[in-house]
């Protein structure tokens, strides 16, 4: 069985050589990602000879320029009884990228936070969603793209899903209990 591609952001430091290694040793291809990738031959020579994968460079730098885009969900604006962890798991996504965004923002790095609401992916199909509250996938990569472009922060895929979250943020936790969300 073919062992999936491992990516390591940061493979100049000890810790993603040791990762990388790690993973070449069993069998994995590495991607090895870092400032002036090409300063990284000897190890990248090293790595296909000692453990016979095949492993490539590639210049990465998140410390100066560029975009990141994290996919999080409206989900992590309120708890709910359904989905409380994965609605837990994606707030602290969120304040993760906001912290981020705050501290890289100086250095000229974008950090965009998605919120898109319901998706028609295979993860959804057998679930009944509102048409009028459902993106395409198509339509959620045309929302970065905008908002890449436009240098915005945080996006609603549809624009609809920031007035229904500003009310479900305003319900007194007295009454959110009762609710069915």
């Amino acid at each position: 069985m073919t062992k999936p591609p491992v990516l390591i952001l940061g493979a100049r430091s000890d810790i993603g050589k040791a990762v990388a290694h790690r993973f070449a040793s069993l069998g994995h291809p590495i991607q090895l990602a870092a400032r002036n990738a090409a300063d990284l031959e000897a190890d990248k020579v090293d790595m296909e000879l000692r453990h016979a994968v095949s492993v490539a460079l590639h210049d990465f730098d998140a410390q100066d320029s560029g975009t990141l885009v994290g996919i999080s969900s409206v989900a992590g604006e309120r708890g709910c009884a359904t989905n409380y962890v994965y609605g837990a798991a994606k707030a602290g996504f969120t304040a993760f990228l906001s912290g981020l965004r705050n501290r890289l923002s100086k250095r000229g790095v974008h950090v965009v936070t998605v919120l898109p609401g319901f998706v028609a992916t295979q993860m959804t199909e057998d679930m009944d969603l509102p048409a009028k509250l459902t993106a395409e996938p198509g339509e959620v990569a045309d929302a970065i793209v905008r908002a890449v472009e436009r240098k915005t922060d945080v996006i609603y895929v549809r624009p609809v899903w920031r007035v229904i979250m500003m009310v479900i943020r305003c319900i007194p936790e007295r009454m959110f209990k009762r609710m069915k969300i």
